[in-house]
């Protein structure tokens, strides 16, 4: 199986982040579905790395306690979808996330396809490549809680929706 090309992944993510992350919608009260990713992407603050396995992608996570830069919004791991599949490497996340969350840290899978990684009412997936994103849970929650209290952004989504990619991370902190 070919190897990834880290400069078209770049470009892809690039697409989704000014084309889709970054554009109001109706469905998240008009702001963005990720009204923040725009100016980190813009100010560099996202790591993009790409792997080829779940062996790869897993001695990144390990890592990441001791690499993990001060200036970093998001690392993103990126794979082929189909080299690992997307409910095996969901759990297998899932499990990392709880000693992950001992260093302040959480990741997110995004599967093109499952319907686990994404919105009931909105696909935000970015449908090429297997992503893990990770970011400080401390700082995630709080962008997430200023959401929910200073704008109606959930408003729009299924219990489902806020349990597969919201309330789950109020168990690790």
């Amino acid at each position: 199986m070919p190897s990834l090309d880290p400069q078209q992944v770049q470009h892809h993510l690039d697409r989704w982040v000014k084309d889709f992350l970054s554009v109001p919608q109706s469905e998240f009260a008009s702001l963005p579905p990720c009204p923040y990713c725009r100016q980190a992407w813009l100010d560099q603050r996202v790591e993009v790395r790409c792997c080829q396995d779940w062996t790869d992608i897993g001695a990144h996570l390990l890592e990441l306690p001791q690499t993990w830069q001060a200036n970093w919004e998001v690392l993103i791991i990126a794979t082929q979808p189909d080299w690992l599949g997307g409910c095996q490497l969901i759990d297998q996340v899932r499990q990392l996330n709880q000693w992950l969350a001992g260093h302040d840290l959480v990741a997110l899978v995004d599967h093109p396809g499952n319907p686990q990684t994404t919105l009931s009412h909105v696909d935000t997936s970015n449908g090429t490549y297997l992503l893990v994103l990770v970011q400080q849970l401390r700082s995630l929650q709080a962008a997430s809680a200023h959401l929910r209290e200073k704008t109606s952004y959930y408003h729009h989504w299924a219990d489902q929706d806020l349990d597969n990619i919201v309330h789950w991370r109020s168990q690790l902190v």
